[in-house]
């Protein structure tokens, strides 16, 4: 996922994201939806203004903000700081900021370490609110 993302160099070879590098998408959280680190948030800003700077900041409507949170179950602490949050509670945010995006496909590079059954489900079962264009998961939970 790194090298996909063009945080990582391949030692050959390169990958390409609808016909370009991802440092060449004119938008790419437009384009890809993808979780590297769960807890990459700010530990004071809500769920909710997580999620809302980064559609803002990316011409997503913000409509998205709330139907993701409802996807991934936390609506009932969108307006909790983020920090407090278990693991799992952070994985299902990181994977509500992936699901901001409408992208072609859904990949994911590890499996949940989340303790609860609802945080340990993977990201697969998130891809499905993804509109019909969108590919088929790949995961190592899944696949």
């Amino acid at each position: 996922m790194r090298m996909i993302m063009g945080l990582d160099a391949p030692s050959s070879g390169g990958v390409d994201i609808n016909g370009r590098p991802f440092r060449q998408l004119p938008w790419p959280l437009r384009e890809v939806g993808a979780l590297l680190e769960a807890k990459a948030i700010h530990p004071g800003r809500s769920a909710y203004n997580h999620l809302r700077a980064l559609a803002e900041s990316n011409a997503i409507p913000l409509s998205r903000v709330d139907e993701v949170l409802g996807v991934v179950g936390l609506e009932k602490v969108a307006k909790k700081r983020a920090g407090k949050f278990s693991l799992g509670m952070g994985q299902r945010l990181g994977i509500a900021a992936a699901l901001l995006v409408t992208p072609m496909s859904c990949s994911s590079t590890s499996r949940s370490t989340a303790s609860t059954p609802r945080a340990s489900a993977g990201s697969a079962p998130f891809c499905a609110h993804w509109p019909a264009r969108v590919a088929p998961c790949s995961s190592p939970a899944t696949s």
